[in-house]
């Protein structure tokens, strides 16, 4: 009874403790031509395939750990990758205005004061890049700055101005219908123009393949809308309420419309139907977070047939009593 049953049976239980301690290479030695050999034959078979399952576990939990590294790694190229392509997109508006002022400074021919005036500009645009870099650099840690009262007219004609010595904006006609005596919205102007160079620029470049007349057409105003819900808690001059006065500024082009599809999307992170020098569909997304950020909201107006219609509308601010 205990050669054949007791032994093999205490043999068993060792091996069974060694291996739950972790000795997964341990064996029960019962040779007996009987059940409990049965037993041992098939128990080592067990810890023999549980040991293989183990080892194949940590050596793809060993992959699984390299895999997330990998991951890690290109999710921090990739945010990266996204920050530097936002920057070249938005300081590749100024710098294509600066290339245009240097390149019709190089061919000559301009009077003393017409030299200083395209200077002067071009140290504009170079701010504007040094903003804008800037803006990028406080992502992680935005900066507040006052607002002040801005002339939503004389905005957009500055940044047609400017953008008059921009190759993608030469050769279309620009028409201007503001309304005069328009209230002032409170933004930052720099970011404003901002917005109205990615809207103009993306107008401009809507005539790609397009015959005939370029035309765009700039039109403002005031409306009554209903009041987006307030972004800037600490201001209270944005009091929300279910309606206010909105000043508004419509860009009109002839160019080659938005599809329905891309119309969806068209305010969506790095979606694009440009080709990849044309831009990375940054612009009109952060375009959009600008002016939802002042209480404003942008809205677009398109087919594919009749060119697009892009309004960028800011609340006229309510004084409390």
């Amino acid at each position: 009874l205990s050669r054949y049953i007791v032994a093999p049976i205490r043999a068993l239980d060792k091996a069974a403790t060694r291996i739950a301690g972790g000795n997964l290479d341990e064996r029960a030695e019962a040779h007996v031509d009987n059940e409990v050999g049965s037993l041992a034959a098939s128990f080592n078979t067990m810890a023999e395939r549980l040991s293989s399952e183990i080892k194949s576990l940590e050596r793809v939990n060993e992959e699984l750990n390299t895999a997330q590294e990998e991951l890690l790694r290109s999710s921090t190229l990739a945010v990266v990758g996204r920050l530097a392509a936002g920057i070249a997109h938005e300081v590749g508006n100024p710098l294509g205005a600066v290339n245009g002022f240097l390149d019709i400074l190089a061919r000559g021919g301009l009077s003393k004061d017409e030299e200083r005036d395209i200077l002067q500009r071009c140290i504009r645009e170079v701010s504007r890049i040094d903003f804008i870099v800037r803006e990028f650099l406080e992502i992680s840690r935005p900066a507040s700055r006052p607002l002040e009262p801005v002339d939503m007219n004389s905005v957009v004609r500055e940044t047609v101005t400017t953008l008059e010595a921009h190759k993608d904006f030469m050769g279309i006609d620009t028409a201007f219908v503001l309304k005069e005596g328009l209230p002032p919205v409170l933004i930052d102007a720099r970011k404003l123009r901002q917005v109205f160079m990615n809207i103009l620029m993306n107008a401009a470049h809507s005539f790609a393949g397009v015959e005939g007349v370029k035309k765009v057409t700039i039109e403002s105003g005031t409306e009554t809308r209903t009041f987006a819900r307030r972004r800037r808690r600490d201001d209270p001059r944005f009091t929300p309420s279910p309606e206010r006065d909105f000043v508004f500024v419509r860009v009109i082009d002839t160019g080659s419309g938005v599809s329905a599809e891309a119309a969806s999307r068209i305010f969506e992170p790095f979606y694009t139907t440009k080709g990849p020098s044309m831009g990375t569909g940054l612009g009109l997304f952060v375009s959009q977070s600008i002016i939802n950020t002042y209480g404003g909201e942008i809205t677009l107006s398109s087919s594919e047939i009749a060119g697009a219609s892009f309004t960028v509308a800011l609340p006229v601010p309510v004084e409390k009593a």
